[in-house]
């Protein structure tokens, strides 16, 4: 049997390097010997993940400041409410601006290729005026109720 050649993991990239080698080959990192690395995790278990929180001890309790603190949270509760009606007010300016589009689009096709006022699916051209002026004013009040989100 043929013994299998030591690797350790790169710390960086998670490749398995060959022991002797001082850089990694996937992603060129400096690898430290093994007894750095256990130097260096023993001295990060002394130290605190967060510097330690202290009350100042002089600050008064300030029954105006709770006052503030309330309204900027009615306020944030009134943003997130004014969030969430969003898709139902975008609602109405997209039902209007689809409809219009498709009574714009029926419109042209009655116009172009209706044949002696008449569509091959026996739709009456002679109200073409009539779709494309309800499309026109539905793609208007879409358009205006849309600019009027932003």
């Amino acid at each position: 049997m043929s013994a299998l050649p030591k690797k350790k993991l790169c710390w960086n990239c998670e490749g398995r390097v060959a022991f002797s080698d001082e850089n990694c080959p996937y992603c060129g990192v400096y690898l430290s010997s093994s007894s750095l690395l256990t130097q260096h995790d023993k001295s990060l278990t002394h130290i605190a993940p967060f510097p330690s929180y202290r009350q100042d001890s002089s600050a008064t309790y300030d029954i105006n400041k709770v006052d503030e603190e309330s309204s900027e949270e009615e306020e944030d509760s009134e943003a997130a409410t004014s969030s969430a009606n969003y898709p139902t007010s975008f609602l109405l300016p997209f039902v209007l601006l689809l409809t219009g589009s498709v009574f714009l689009i029926f419109g042209i096709i009655l116009f172009s290729f209706s044949q002696e006022g008449i569509l091959t699916l026996q739709w009456n051209a002679n109200y073409w005026f009539l779709y494309l002026g309800t499309a026109g004013l539905l793609i208007f009040l879409s358009w205006r109720a849309m600019r009027s989100l932003d």
